[in-house]
């Protein structure tokens, strides 16, 4: 197991599960804009990391 991954953990990554229903049904939930601005970047942080991993530097 690669403990690497344990980063994820350490970002947040974790999070950003809650937002997969909550971001869908918007009327029943209202994500707050500093809210959602986190999880982005958490996002972001995640992604460099899956890229990292597979070796892929160029991303459109």
């Amino acid at each position: 197991m690669d403990a690497e991954f344990d980063k994820l953990y350490e970002i947040g990554a974790h999070t950003l599960t809650d937002f997969a229903v909550e971001a869908r049904y918007p009327t029943i939930y209202e994500i707050p804009q500093e809210i959602a601005r986190e999880a982005i970047e958490i996002a972001k942080l995640v992604m460099n990391f899956v890229l990292n991993k597979l070796q892929i530097k160029d991303v459109p």
